[in-house]
């Protein structure tokens, strides 16, 4: 993954950025467990411990925090009591409730989220904290903070080089999530503005956050490079706003989908249409992870999806070796073209899949060729020299005209290469070197 490696080490390094540390107000009347809570979150957050409720409030008084983590029990007042005063003075800033109590016993409260004591691991811990303060909006200006900085450690030629490659490729995700984004707010606006609804930021806001940090970082002032460099932590905090959208959607949903269904369906489109975007933009800095993959066992495993929807399968596995692939990736483009044959076919009798491997010797190295055709609809005649290409799509109902070119890229990517044709049905023909090298 390049130099940012992990969320974790470009998180903790906010600081160094000229950015502070969100600030968390703990308040537990218990040292051990103070301590530990310290101990564990320190490195990423700046912690303020107040040991009972009355001083934890006067604190507030003169002070601002990120994010308030209450015991049930405290000496003076319960956490409850602390969670609803905080909310009072400080309506849009998240409250934990931890408690070694059932829920029963805790009873009802403001806080955003209740955990359970003691706390069962540090990976846990950690992401309890950053999803809320996620949902508050503090992690994602702050990436965008940091990013406009606009520095990056000295480095050698390839490597600057590779930056700008990824960062091209994660500018363009980031416009079309940004385009997807503003016709969710446009949709979502009419239903508010025929409710006269004024207060919508649950959902409207985070569709908003999501489009204004894509804007902001595919602007021409920050630097390709910049973004290639950072585009683990992009990906990690759009995938977890877009998590709350869709967990807003639902109940949003569930409010006005029978009222306005024809709108709603546009919204879920959209919603769904982001997320090929989001895969294009963790792909353009994840390299192909190599390993064996038998393909006997590989379409065995995959026909046990087609017998699943009644589909037939006629299956000719002349190369049944192993090939060196990234699985994951492998086993997605496969169940795009599968996704892509189900739409084609429509309802219509007896679908069929075909899959056919073959073993080809050509310009001194060997291959295996994969063919996949279904007996669907086909593609368009006009369009067959463009398939592989971004939003080239054969005009279905969800269709964004990535799947394929995610497919293409992939072959590319392991030094193979892509074709599309039509011959009764869809035709999809991938070359893949038995022993790749990365490209």
């Amino acid at each position: 993954m390049f130099i940012a490696e992990t969320l974790d080490k470009v998180v903790s390094s906010q600081i160094v950025d000229g950015v502070p540390k969100p600030t968390i107000l703990l308040v537990e009347d218990e040292e051990s467990v103070g301590s530990v809570f310290t101990s564990m979150v320190q490195r990423d957050y700046d912690v303020q411990w107040f040991q009972d409720g009355t001083s934890a409030m006067e604190y507030l008084q003169d002070n601002s925090v990120d994010l308030l983590f209450a015991d049930f029990r405290l000496p003076d007042v319960s956490g409850v009591e602390i969670i609803e005063a905080f909310k009072k003075m400080h309506p849009g800033v998240p409250a934990i409730l931890a408690s070694g109590y059932t829920s029963k016993e805790v009873g009802e409260s403001l806080a955003d989220l209740v955990v359970s004591k003691p706390f069962s691991s540090v990976k846990e811990l950690r992401a309890q904290i950053a999803s809320q303060l996620e949902k508050s909006n503090y992690i994602l200006p702050k990436i965008e903070h940091r990013i406009s900085l606009d520095q990056l450690p000295e480095l050698d030629s390839r490597r600057i080089a590779r930056y700008i490659e990824v960062g091209l490729r994660a500018k363009e995700a980031l416009h079309d999530i940004k385009n997807k984004s503003a016709s969710i707010v446009g949709l979502t606006d009419i239903i508010y503005e025929a409710e006269g609804i004024q207060d919508h930021e649950e959902l409207i806001g985070g569709v908003r956050r999501l489009s204004s940090i894509c804007q902001s970082l595919n602007s021409a002032t920050i630097n390709d490079s910049v973004v290639g460099y950072n585009v683990d932590l992009i990906y990690s905090a759009l995938t977890s706003q877009f998590g709350a959208i869709e967990s807003q959607f639902l109940a949003f949903k569930e409010e006005f989908g029978m009222k306005y269904a024809s709108k709603i369906d546009a919204i879920e489109r959209n919603l769904q249409a982001v997320k090929p975007h989001l895969v294009e933009l963790r792909d353009s800095y994840v390299q192909p992870s190599f390993e064996d993959v038998n393909l006997v066992n590989f379409f065995l495993e995959f026909a046990g999806r087609i017998n699943q929807d009644h589909v037939g399968l006629n299956a000719s596995i002349r190369y049944g070796g192993s090939v060196k692939v990234d699985s994951t990736r492998f086993s997605r483009i496969f169940n795009t073209l599968y996704d892509n044959s189900l739409e084609a076919f429509n309802g219509g009798k007896d679908p069929i899949v075909s899959i056919s491997t073959s073993a080809i010797f050509r310009g001194g190295r060997h291959y295996v060729k994969i063919d996949y055709k279904d007996n669907g609809s086909g593609f368009p005649e006009e369009i067959i020299s463009r398939l592989g290409e971004k939003h080239v799509t054969c005009g279905k109902k969800n269709g964004t005209g990535l799947g394929l070119a995610i497919v293409k890229d992939f072959a590319l990517q392991h030094g193979g290469t892509f074709r599309a044709y039509t011959d009764g049905g869809a035709n999809i023909e991938i070359m893949l070197p038995i022993n790749p090298t990365i490209h």
